[in-house]
């Protein structure tokens, strides 16, 4: 008589849950996926200065956990959760570094403001670079940008200003559109901190 194999009862009834969890009824599409970007800030006045400058900016360097297309929130001090349904376009770094572009080249004088590498061949006066700790919503309903930045000289070799600051803004849980728009507020108000240090060197 042949012999059967045979699953534990606890195990197959734990196979069924998981088949039974991920099938959709017949002829309902999955849910669509929705994808965002970071905006950047409206256009300010700004003091004028007596030298436009060129400036190049290093792509933005995140902590591994965010380099990921889902979107990441907090849920406590050691847990996080990444959306299933809400993801970015591209990247975090990448539309992160072009909305800091933006973001500079509307708050300050200048002929020019590129990401790096630039090949052109007029080479920047200064040069940003900004490190990211921290940049997602936490459980206390905050958006928080943590950051290091740097202003270098257009070669990149000699440091001229840096900072470490930290942004905050609220934002209600589960709306990503709301998040993604008050991660946005926290890099403008980063950029507005460089554009400030690049006008007073720039004078």
């Amino acid at each position: 008589m042949p012999h059967r194999h045979m699953l534990p009862p606890l195990l197959l009834a734990a196979v069924m849950m998981i088949l039974t969890g991920c099938a959709l009824p017949f002829g309902q599409e999955p849910p669509p996926i929705r994808f965002y970007v970071l905006s950047a800030a409206a256009a300010e006045p700004v003091a004028a200065s007596p030298r436009p400058v060129m400036v190049g900016v290093s792509r933005v360097v995140l902590p591994e956990y965010l380099d990921t297309p889902r979107i990441v929130t907090r849920t406590g001090a050691n847990e996080l959760r990444l959306a299933d349904l809400d993801q970015w376009r591209g990247t975090l770094r990448d539309t992160a570094t072009a909305t800091l572009v933006d973001n500079l080249a509307a708050q300050i004088p200048s002929d020019g403001v590129v990401a790096l590498p630039f090949r052109g061949p007029v080479r920047p006066d200064f040069q940003v670079a900004v490190e990211v700790s921290k940049f997602e919503r936490d459980a206390e309903g905050l958006v928080t940008l943590a950051a290091r930045w740097q202003l270098l000289s257009g070669d990149g070799r000699t440091p001229l200003a840096m900072q470490r600051a930290t942004y905050r803004r609220p934002a209600p849980a589960d709306d990503y559109a709301a998040i993604v728009a008050a991660m946005s507020a926290t890099l403008a108000d980063l950029s507005r901190d460089i554009a400030s240090a690049i006008r007073i060197r720039a004078r």
